[in-house]
């Protein structure tokens, strides 16, 4: 099991957004300099949130094996595309979102919702598998992006 070094961040802000970027080192005994680094970005008026989420100097089979993973609220409604690259999400009052991602193939999948502090609700969850990436040089970055649909 890996143990963390340090966490870094580092922060950023003009008229356009917000940048924010947190990294932090892995301990394994079977890699070196280990880490993992997450950028967000979220746009000035809120319509547009990017993130990277970075991984290096990892083996393979721990690449493989990660899993990032979407939970949404009970009251969205979501949708895969025919080509898996998107979601299209709906919230309770029409507006519409769509989340898009350099993976191959994203999947919808049952989640639970605990927020209320009652009984869990059932709901979905958006999941990116780093198995869907071929990583390069010991290392694996996967993009993603949530934007409303009538922003620009």
């Amino acid at each position: 099991a890996p143990t963390f070094g340090p966490t870094a961040h580092r922060r950023a802000e003009d008229a356009r957004g917000q940048l924010l970027e947190c990294e932090r080192q892995f301990i394994l005994a079977d890699a070196v300099n280990a880490r993992y680094m997450r950028r967000l970005y979220l746009s000035a008026g809120g319509a547009d949130l990017r993130g990277e989420e970075f991984l290096a100097n990892l083996p393979q089979e721990v690449l493989a094996a990660a899993v990032w993973r979407f939970h949404l609220h009970p009251s969205i409604r979501a949708s895969l595309a025919r080509d898996k690259r998107s979601v299209i999400l709906l919230a309770p009052n029409k507006e519409g979102w769509r989340f898009k991602s350099n993976c191959g193939a994203l999947e919808l999948d049952k989640s639970a919702y605990c927020g209320d502090g009652g009984a869990p609700v059932s709901t979905e969850q958006i999941i990116i598998r780093g198995a869907r990436f071929k990583p390069q040089g010991g290392g694996l970055s996967v993009k993603w992006g949530l934007r409303r649909q009538d922003a620009v």
